[in-house]
């Protein structure tokens, strides 16, 4: 699991908090082996923060944090993501590699992946299926064409929004709209 945001009671390097991620694979009271710390390096790597490696958790800003805390995710090797905003700490480079990675190892590792997301727009990119949620109940659900819809979104978010076409993947673009911009369309 990733979650939004991660907190450490201790002043581990990042490399210790990687390696946390490879318990499930350790014998109890056994440590760590050289491969189990190879795949904390590797995971480290994916996510653009072996260089890293020998910080503290607590020097890190909360970005390099959360890339940390998603590489030891990776060091886990699971079947299955939990992911809450994962990228809600990042810039827009390490958004796009950490959902790339995450659609590899859907893809490749057949492993399953299940994000809470409120950017329409990675949701629309990486998502195969999607979930409006609100008031704690399912709104609309399915296909990313027939969930991320005008009427769908104004209906669930009770906002005004303008959708198009992304040019380069077929997928809806979504565009919050400020209440100044609505009232001008409607005038005019």
């Amino acid at each position: 699991m990733v979650p939004q945001e991660s907190f450490f009671s201790f002043p581990f390097s990042v490399l210790e908090a990687v390696i946390m991620g490879r318990y499930p694979h350790i014998d109890t009271f056994a440590f760590e082996s050289q491969q189990d710390i190879a795949i904390a390096h590797e995971a480290l790597e994916r996510c653009g923060a072996l260089n890293l490696v020998s910080r503290k958790i607590h020097q890190l800003s909360s970005g390099e944090r959360q890339r940390v805390v998603f590489a030891r995710t990776l060091a886990q090797q699971p079947d299955i993501l939990l992911l809450d905003e994962p990228v809600s700490f990042l810039d827009i480079k390490y958004q796009v590699d950490l959902y790339d990675i995450v659609r590899k190892l859907a893809r490749e590792k057949k492993c399953a992946v299940l994000t809470v997301l409120h950017d329409f727009n990675l949701a629309a990119e990486y998502c195969d299926r999607i979930y409006l949620l609100s008031d704690g109940e399912i709104k609309a659900g399915g296909d990313v064409m027939q969930v991320l819809t005008y009427s769908n979104l104004k209906n669930v978010f009770n906002t005004e929004i303008y959708i198009d076409i992304n040019d380069l993947t077929g997928k809806p673009l979504i565009i919050p709209l400020s209440k100044d911009v609505h009232t001008r369309f409607n005038q005019g």
